[in-house]
């Protein structure tokens, strides 16, 4: 739809200036990423947003979906993310009943002239930072009544569920860790895809991890 083309554009711009600014140890904050979200996709059509989502978990890494199916032998398993809820839905539906639930970030949008439009983030329940993912994790873990969770993550958002894992007794994993938050995941794996954390998931399910 080439009417969209320039704010498209306009947010291709601004994600690679902040890649760019990543590499020299700038950081932009969720808050801001979020924010630019919502005027780049302003008045885009649902329907775009769920056709688009439909084709990414064939896309995860390699060896992702077969962790998942393995993890969910022994354990509730979920996505707990600062993403959007679209594409983690979808997640879900292919995933069943492997997958079990998710928490995300939730769009908004509005019927006009017919159509499903979005019109930017469900702000009364926003998450951004790794706190409310902590606070997530720990109401799931009620919910479910688990006492010993297994975290897996990947850099700064992740580091409040390893420390939850960490406090009660569990394990938290991370996957490619950059060198400022390896030291709160209990064990680290590095790779090109999530095979070898398939092998290692297999191998702690021969015993228990909660006994070590």
């Amino acid at each position: 739809d080439w009417k969209f083309l320039p704010q498209l554009l306009s947010g291709g711009i601004f994600i690679l200036t902040a890649k760019m600014k990543r590499a020299f140890g700038i950081n932009t904050s969720n808050l801001k990423m979020i924010k630019r979200y919502e005027h780049t996709m302003r008045n885009i059509p649902k329907q775009y947003f769920c056709n688009l989502a439909k084709h990414l978990p064939a896309m995860s890494y390699y060896g992702a979906i077969d962790t998942i199916k393995e993890l969910s032998k022994k354990a509730t398993v979920g996505i707990n993310s600062l993403g959007i809820d679209v594409i983690l839905k979808e997640y879900l539906s292919q995933l069943r009943p492997y997958l079990s639930f998710f928490d995300s970030n939730v769009l908004r949008f509005e019927r006009v002239k017919g159509a499903e439009i979005f019109k930017g983030y469900e702000t009364g329940n926003l998450k951004i930072d790794k706190f409310h993912k902590r606070q997530i994790l720990e109401k799931r873990l009620g919910e479910f009544g688990a006492m010993c969770p297994l975290v897996i993550g990947h850099n700064e958002g992740d580091v409040e569920m390893a420390r939850v894992a960490r406090e009660k007794k569990g394990m938290g994993i991370g996957f490619n860790l950059s060198s400022s938050v390896e030291d709160t995941f209990d064990v680290r794996i590095t790779g090109k895809d999530w095979q070898p954390l398939y092998g290692l998931i297999q191998v702690l399910q021969r015993g228990s991890i909660c006994d070590g």
